[in-house]
């Protein structure tokens, strides 16, 4: 689970590592566990921004709304 993944399907590739995604959360780390495809995820019906967030958030344990940053 140690290897990068990108996600398309979105205005901007994300390339992430599985391993962190999976630490942060259960739907990830179920996902990853039943994923042996390439290292490509293809997402629908999530927005580009929503999905920065995510990812940002993912990192960062912060979250900008409206302007301010917040913990998690």
């Amino acid at each position: 689970m140690r290897s990068p993944v990108s996600f398309t399907g979105l205005c901007h590739q994300f390339r992430a590592h599985k391993a962190v995604l999976a630490a942060c959360s259960q739907f990830f780390h179920k996902f990853f566990q039943d994923f042996t495809q390439e290292p490509l995820v293809e997402i629908e019906g999530v927005s580009n921004s929503a999905f920065r967030h995510l990812m940002e958030f993912t990192y960062t344990a912060t979250l900008a709304v409206n302007g301010e940053e917040e913990e998690g």
